[in-house]
């Protein structure tokens, strides 16, 4: 076990710099992704963040996953304000894109988290500048916490100023800040375990995942006209995700997503509906 002196060495060491490398090919192909599943195995899409920037373009954020865990992260990105959707090829084994970030017309921001076993680790944060047609890969491996731990927040505020909190299972952590877009973190701050702090996390009502639909920019001035959401069915795991357009109670479904897949060829294949 960590002493505590160990544990603030860990924190306040947490190193910033790291490369941008191009990530214009998937991090590993098919026949290695899928090197543990049988032929016929059955994998579901898993949706856990959604983003939209005013150019049109909509970012789905998830994982494909087993009865046993995750086999890679999804990322899906649509050009028509949701009605169809192609899927960006950036396989990250064990993982899922956990959160986006987005500012102005086209910059986008991706975080992949490794998600086996209950971690969701920082893994790699994926940039954009042209609303996700190209990507760049900065690695946050050099980020270390002892226990479990998870992303508390992640937020930029302009085109460079960014903020990242990282606790682990005892509420220890750091905030880590960015001035350079994402390109490297520097620690700012590091949160001590307090024992009497109230470890209870509040259950909240689920919201189906949602954005914004934006009218044309006009003058570099962004107007939000409606909302885009996915709703899917939980009781039914064959069942397509709807892709909506509206608000209130007035909803349109534009797009559907398969949800249930199987492996054929080393391809992941849309499930058949039963009949």
């Amino acid at each position: 076990m960590a002493t505590a002196g160990r544990i603030a060495f860990v924190l306040a060491s947490v190193v910033a710099a790291t490369e941008l490398g191009a990530l214009s090919r998937p991090v590993q192909n098919r026949p290695l992704i899928y090197q543990d599943l049988e032929p016929g195995a059955i994998v579901t899409l898993h949706l856990d963040a959604m983003a939209s920037l005013p150019s049109g373009a909509v970012f789905l954020g998830g994982s494909y996953r087993t009865a046993s865990g995750p086999v890679h992260s999804s990322l899906l990105v649509s050009r028509d304000a949701g009605k169809t959707w192609v899927d960006q090829d950036l396989q990250f084994p064990g993982s899922k894109i956990g959160r986006f970030e987005t500012y102005g017309s086209s910059l986008v921001w991706a975080l992949v988290l490794f998600n086996t076993e209950g971690v969701e680790d920082p893994e790699h944060l994926l940039i954009s500048r042209d609303a996700g047609t190209s990507w760049d890969r900065v690695a946050l491996s050099a980020i270390r916490m002892p226990s479990i731990r998870r992303v508390d927040q992640f937020r930029f505020l302009d085109a460079r100023h960014g903020i990242l909190t990282i606790k682990n299972s005892l509420g220890q952590g750091t905030l880590l800040q960015t001035s350079n877009g994402g390109r490297s973190w520097n620690p700012v701050w590091s949160i001590a375990f307090d024992p009497d702090a109230e470890q209870f996390e509040y259950p909240v009502p689920s919201i189906p995942l949602h954005a914004s639909v934006w009218a044309p920019p006009r003058d570099s001035y962004y107007k939000a006209i409606g909302l885009i959401r996915v709703v899917d069915d939980p009781n039914d795991s064959y069942a397509p995700f709807s892709v909506q357009s509206g608000a209130g109670s007035d909803w349109k479904t534009i797009a559907r997503i398969p949800r249930s897949y199987v492996l054929e060829g080393g391809r992941l294949r849309p499930t058949p509906p039963p009949r």
